[in-house]
C-alpha cells in the first residue's frame, strides 16, 4: 500500500470577515477544505494571486461565466473540482457572510501529477 504525501495549509478567517489571510499551496494543488463546526457562511467561494501579497481576484467556473462557489454547513469537508483548482499557489478562502469569530478552515492539498 502506497499513500500520498499531503499537506493541509489553514486558511484563517478573522472575526467579522468574509476573505482568510493568504494561503500559500507550495505547489500542491487543493482539493478540499475541512470547515470548523462553527462556521457561519453557506457556501464558499475562492480568490487567487500569481504571487504572494499580489493582487488577488475571485476564481471562476470552469465554464468561466461565473464565480466559482461551493454550497457548504458547519463542519463539514468539501471536496474542490481539480479543474478550477490546477495551478493555484496563493489562494484566500471567502465566505459567503461574516464570520462571527475566526475561524480555522484547513486547505488539503496534494502533489500536482505531472
Amino acid at each position: 500500500m502506497s499513500f500520498v504525501a499531503y499537506s493541509s495549509p489553514n486558511a484563517v478567517i478573522a472575526l467579522n470577515q468574509t476573505k482568510s489571510a493568504e494561503v500559500n499551496t507550495r505547489g500542491l494543488q487543493p482539493i478540499g477544505v475541512q470547515l470548523p463546526a462553527a462556521f457561519t457562511g453557506t457556501s464558499i467561494s475562492f480568490e487567487r494571486a500569481k504571487a504572494s501579497g499580489g493582487t488577488f481576484g475571485p476564481v471562476q467556473n470552469v465554464s468561466g461565466t461565473g464565480l466559482y462557489s461551493v454550497p457548504c454547513a458547519a463542519g463539514q469537508y468539501i471536496p474542490l473540482d481539480p479543474l478550477v483548482m490546477l495551478g493555484i499557489n496563493f489562494l484566500k478562502v471567502v465566505s459567503g457572510s461574516s464570520e462571527g469569530a475566526e475561524r480555522t478552515i484547513e486547505v488539503v492539498c496534494i502533489p500536482v501529477a505531472h
